[in-house]
């Protein structure tokens, strides 16, 4: 038994476990990606060549997606859409007037209503091949997937009335005298209608902000500029893509910059991940103009496992300060929430009011937002968080005032979304943070402490927390 023969027979018996496999995809939101199962040699064979009766053996593939075959592979390594999908492709040539070509596509094209710039057909030709009637002329081929090691083909499918996007990721690289070998890898589509799917593209974006000061440096300074960063990771097969674009007020004058990460340890230099080039101008009407970087590197596993981690982070240097003027972690966007129960327990003092009380953060980036919940009569309250580095009721170690000037009664029915009993006052308000006070926070080093009139020394405090 030869080789083919072999992986004809491997892959006949392995067709019900692929059936099984397939048919337990399911909607959930973003991207649902499937890697199809391995066989010998460790892909998936979908076309073998034609026998001595010029029969071909082999056997069809279906790609279902929540119990709906949206396509079907066959021997010459073509594909049917069903009537309720499409695959993208295009009519290549006069000799060929009633054949589609399927088109493959590279990462990161758009798959949508355009269909890539081509067109959206009930199915085609991937790759094809056959013996010359001629001897010693060279083997006959169609498709544009021929010799393609691996390429992907778009295709979109319509379920509850609404047209999702997805690709394939196929092979066509060995071209025989009676025919051609095709594999199928992995797949992915949107669980989002009409919404577009990068090829290849394997899960939603990722989003982070970087918060650019001098305060952020290590050591701080006291730069008068500032800026902010914005960041998008995509996941593709084999590949992680970071965008990003940074503005910074016009009166800045960078000499370089860089994404480096993780932060710098005693004694070792900054690990540079990427240069970000030259920056631009940006002239605006009416003004403040910006200075602007903008552009794209790819991670690596690691790399992207630290930048969600916050541990990667932007540092720009001057002619004044050729370490760094400029410094802003990379944090997600997205949201942290944390809380804490608050209560005269806690506090060194141990005063005797029994006041109890409550808070809730999110954090979004590098701004967070709080709603502070007391049982009190009192409305002039401070409040601060707090890292442990000193003493309890120690101003040195205050990370933050909160601003506590105006209180709400909670009414009867309370208030929607937010912590609290009726007749408690409700505080609330937003900030952004510095770097070290979001790491602190991260790590569960802060808390909150709250002082009011005769409790100077604190009145109720409680340790910040993350929420499950």
């Amino acid at each position: 038994m030869n080789l083919l023969e072999k992986i004809s027979n491997c892959w006949r018996r392995f067709l019900p476990t692929l059936a099984v496999v397939l048919c337990h995809s399911t909607f959930g939101q973003g991207i649902v990606y499937v890697k199809m199962p391995p066989t010998i040699p460790a892909t998936n064979v979908v076309y073998f060549p034609e026998d001595a009766l010029g029969m071909y053996v082999g056997n069809s593939v279906p790609i279902v997606i929540n119990g709906q075959t949206v396509c079907t592979f066959y021997p010459a390594f073509s594909v049917v859409s069903s009537s309720m999908s499409s695959i993208i492709g295009q009519q290549p040539f006069l000799d060929f007037p009633d054949t589609v070509f399927v088109v493959p596509l590279t990462s990161g094209q758009e798959i949508g209503p355009g269909a890539a710039g081509y067109g959206w057909f009930n199915g085609g030709l991937l790759s094809s091949s056959t013996a010359s009637q001629t001897i010693e002329d060279p083997v006959l081929t169609a498709g544009y997937f021929i010799d393609v090691e691996s390429g992907y083909l778009g295709f979109n499918f319509l379920q509850g009335g609404e047209t999702y996007y997805g690709w394939i990721r196929v092979g066509s690289p060995y071209v025989f005298i009676s025919g051609t070998l095709g594999w199928i890898y992995d797949y992915a589509y949107g669980t989002t209608p009409n919404t577009p799917i990068k090829v290849g593209q394997i899960s939603e974006p990722i989003f982070f902000t970087a918060n650019i000061t001098g305060e952020n440096e290590m050591p701080p300074n006291h730069s008068p500029n500032s800026g902010t960063g914005t960041f998008t990771l995509e996941s593709f097969v084999g590949n992680f893509v970071l965008t990003y674009y940074i503005e910074l007020d016009r009166s800045f004058h960078p000499a370089d910059a860089g994404i480096f990460g993780p932060p710098i340890r005693a004694g070792r230099p900054p690990n540079l991940i990427s240069n970000l080039g030259m920056a631009q101008i940006v002239i605006q009407s009416p003004p403040p103009s910006h200075i602007v970087y903008e552009g794209q590197i790819s991670l690596s596993s690691n790399q992207v496992v630290q930048l969600q981690r916050g541990q990667l982070y932007i540092n720009l240097e001057s002619a004044k300060f050729k370490h760094g003027e400029l410094r802003g972690q990379i944090w997600p966007s997205t949201p942290a929430r944390f809380s804490t129960t608050l209560s005269t327990h806690t506090e060194f003092s141990r005063n005797q009011n029994v006041s109890r009380g409550e808070a809730q953060f999110t954090l979004s980036g590098t701004d967070l937002s709080y709603k502070i919940v007391l049982d009190s009569n009192f409305t002039r309250i401070v409040a601060g968080i707090y890292d442990p580095g000193f003493p309890q009721g120690d101003f040195r170690n205050r990370m933050i005032w909160l601003n506590t000037t105006n209180a709400m009664r909670i009414p009867l029915g309370g208030i929607p979304n937010s912590p609290g009993l009726p007749g408690q006052l409700l505080y609330s308000g937003q900030l952004t943070l510095p770097d070290k006070q979001i790491g602190e926070l991260l790590n569960g080093q802060a808390y909150l402490e709250v002082l009011a009139p005769g409790c100077r020394n604190g009145w109720v405090s409680g340790r910040i927390t993350p929420t499950p």
